[in-house]
This record gives structure tokens, sequence and C-alpha cells, in this order.
């Protein structure tokens, strides 16, 4: 996958058309965390994922370190 972005952004570069985010990469992960939390999701950080639930071949959630278990929306 590095591969592959490498040769993405040589090819930016030579079109003379490569960009970045203003105000850093840190913009994108806020303007993306704000969406998340306007559409009713809850970041947890510093979390550690035991455990991926799966039902019938199907992400339903996870089990966290400490035993809590977190279900999947919708």
């Amino acid at each position: 996958m590095a591969a592959i972005a490498l040769v993405l952004m040589f090819g930016w570069m030579s079109a003379r058309n490569a960009g970045y985010a203003v105000g850093g990469a840190k913009s994108i992960i806020d303007a993306i965390t704000q969406r998340f939390r306007a559409l009713g999701g809850k970041l947890r950080l510093m979390a550690k994922v035991e455990t991926i639930l799966v039902e019938d071949d199907v992400a339903v959630g996870v089990r966290l370190s400490d035993g809590e278990i977190i279900r999947a929306a919708g």
C-alpha cells in the first residue's frame, strides 16, 4: 500500500498539482472527528480492543480489555 501512495505522490508532484491540507494533517482529523460526533458518534480514546465481536460473518461490536462490550449501532 505504501508503494502505491509513493507512486501517486510522485505523479501528483510531476503534474504540479500536489497539495496539502491547510492547517496540516490534524485539520483533517479534526474535521472527521467533528462530523462523527455531529452524527451521534462517541469517540473513545486510549481504549484497548481485546476482541472484535462477529455474528454471521458481520462485525457487531467490540470487547474492550476491561471487559466492557460496545455493540455497533444500526
